[in-house]
């Protein structure tokens, strides 16, 4: 497929290869930079949706998922400081590892907001339920956006954390096999 930059006469000097690379390279550095604030926003979503789940029989998980939540965080954080130590001859010669630490941040973040319906869902409180839900949610929703320079980072985020949302709303086997459910016996 042709494109515009395949006739620019400027470029005539540049391989498609270097170009490629070159762009990468932009991606890359553009998408660890938007990790900065990271922490901050996390921190805040952590606090705020600790507070608002939290009740006198969960506050232990509720402790243990905020601080796997955060410490995810400090991995990525810890990535962008590794990043931003490096030379520009360091970050052309690991660009794709470079590239899948930032996807697997990616998916250890949504592990963590995932792990959210893990160890607090609670199948007699709706309330709870639903505030676990929109929580999940709005942070793959801000995933989009967050992690928009690789679309990978960005699935494997909302794979993980839809995931395990759906894994753990699934009915239990005991509950569905027809020796137990009268609906099913009667047919």
């Amino acid at each position: 497929m042709q494109t515009k930059l395949d006739n620019d006469p400027a470029l005539d000097d540049v391989s498609q290869e270097t170009l490629k690379a070159r762009v990468m390279q932009e991606r890359l550095t553009i998408a660890y930079e938007s990790m900065a604030r990271l922490f901050q926003a996390v921190f805040l979503a952590v606090a705020v949706v600790s507070a608002v789940v939290w009740t006198p029989t969960n506050g232990s998980m509720v402790a243990v998922w905020c601080s796997i939540t955060l410490l995810v965080a400090v991995y990525r954080l810890n990535l962008l400081r590794r990043f931003r130590k490096m030379s520009e001859e360091e970050h052309e010669e690991k660009t794709a590892v470079l590239h899948w630490k930032y996807v697997i941040g990616a998916a250890l973040g949504g592990i963590s907001w995932g792990l959210l319906a893990v160890l607090l869902w609670e199948p007699s409180n709706a309330s709870l339920q639903a505030l676990i839900v929109l929580a999940i949610v709005g942070m793959c929703s801000g995933s989009i956006v967050t992690l928009a320079a690789f679309g990978e980072a960005s699935s494997a985020f909302i794979a993980t954390a839809m995931g395990l949302l759906m894994l753990r709303r699934m009915p239990r086997a005991s509950r569905c096999c027809p020796s137990t459910c009268p609906r099913l016996r009667a047919r």
